[in-house]
């Protein structure tokens, strides 16, 4: 984003706030303003100027079926099993869905998505930084994980972990379009965030994390062989990397997080956690109870009291939508995904394929509709797709006045 001398119009505002969006991102449960959280009173302002700036929208297949998932959602209330929470869920639903629909229609340019990657990674770097520089123990990391701890607030690492992925996939898109040139400051970053994300101790960021590099770089660039054996090194390189740290770290801080037996979360009643396993069995026979429409919106944390000796989160976005929402409830926002896709597939972003692909598989392991991670990733894809339209098209209009010339010139 350029700002010419003493002139910034409602669009450079929309960019900066943006900007400021993603960079306070990692830090959303830290900060907290009388009036609420930074992120709700940046977000507020982000949507007024996309009203300022643009008055016209369009309801495309995706929004209508986010739109159909949010009405079911607020339907539901009729048969929630929990008042409180299907207003505390559903709130955070529609904001987001707004903020989305507003935000997602911008006209941006290249140059404005990349000024606002370049926020989040700013954010999510120090946030790295913090993590390994100045390790925290907070009250639930007992096996040695980390995370940020501030006068007694706290950022939950699994979600920290989402949001370190994000810039690291911010990262690899702005090397792309030649926003970072030196592969010596890419390779820093990107090393940073990846010890970042294993020093959280979140499995999930890290199987998605490993799962999406090697995702995308079966999509990279071209068909030119040694570009993806150029890329297919730096992957190996980082993964080598997260090994030696992975084996530096002491016998008791995080060792049994990734230990091939407890991977998924097996060993996870020893420390009076809650075994994902058990959850998702537990919530399956819910599931059974209320095939078609499920508990309602919120209603799982309710639910799962009468099958599980406590209250606990799904710790899988698809469950919980089957418990919640039912078979009908799943479709809806299966189908908001499946246009998601789409558009990742048809685009040449490589990033953007990877970054979806994290998010999808890190939701296996977190109730993720509820967390903002999910939305930025939506923005950033729906984004990028839109700028990539507006460079096709561009590029079409080119070659098309290159040909009418080349006819002109050969009448003549």
């Amino acid at each position: 984003m350029k700002l010419r001398r003493g002139v910034i119009s409602i669009r450079h505002l929309l960019v900066l706030f943006l900007a400021a969006y993603g960079f306070f991102l990692p830090f959303e449960e830290l900060i907290v303003l009388p009036t609420g959280s930074l992120l709700g009173l940046l977000g507020i302002i982000i949507m007024a100027l996309c009203l300022m700036l643009k008055t016209t929208y369009t309801i495309d297949r995706l929004f209508l079926y986010l739109i159909l998932w949010l009405t079911y959602s607020a339907v539901s209330v009729l048969w929630t099993s929990s008042y409180m929470w299907w207003k505390y869920n559903f709130m955070i639903y529609a904001g987001q869905t707004v903020f989305l629909f507003l935000t997602s229609q911008q006209y941006l340019e290249r140059e404005d998505l990349c000024f606002i990657k370049k926020g989040l990674i700013a954010g999510t770097l120090i946030a790295a930084l913090i993590i390994i520089l100045f390790p925290v123990q907070a009250t639930f990391t007992s096996e040695g994980r980390r995370t940020i701890l501030i006068a007694d607030m706290k950022m939950d690492p699994n979600i920290l972990s989402a949001i370190l992925i994000i810039g690291f996939y911010s990262c690899i898109d702005l090397y792309f379009h030649r926003e970072l040139k030196k592969k010596s400051i890419l390779v820093l970053f990107l090393t940073i965030l990846a010890v970042g994300i294993v020093f959280t101790g979140s499995r999930g960021g890290a199987i998605s994390l490993i799962v999406s590099a090697f995702y995308m770089l079966f999509f990279l660039v071209g068909k030119k062989r040694e570009q993806k054996q150029k890329y297919f090194l730096w992957i190996m390189g980082l993964a080598v990397l997260l090994v030696a740290v992975y084996w530096l770290l002491p016998e008791n801080a995080l060792f049994h997080r990734f230990d091939l037996k407890n991977l998924f979360g097996q060993d996870d009643y020893r420390n009076g956690a809650h075994n994902r396993y058990t959850v998702w069995k537990k919530a399956f026979v819910l599931f059974l109870r209320r095939p078609l429409f499920g508990y309602g919106c919120g209603g799982f944390f309710q639910a799962i009291t009468e099958v599980y000796f406590r209250r606990t989160a799904a710790h899988n976005m698809f469950i919980l939508e089957l418990v919640e929402l039912g078979l009908v409830g799943l479709a809806l926002i299966g189908l908001v995904f499946i246009s998601v896709i789409r558009v990742v597939r048809k685009s040449r972003e490589y990033a953007d394929r990877g970054l979806l692909m994290a998010i999808l598989v890190i939701s296996m392991t977190l109730d993720t509709l509820g967390y903002k991670y999910l939305w930025v990733t939506l923005l950033f894809v729906l984004l990028s797709g839109r700028i990539e339209e507006a460079e096709k098209a561009v590029e079409d209009l080119t070659v098309q006045e290159g040909e009418r010339s080349a006819g002109k010139e050969n009448l003549y």
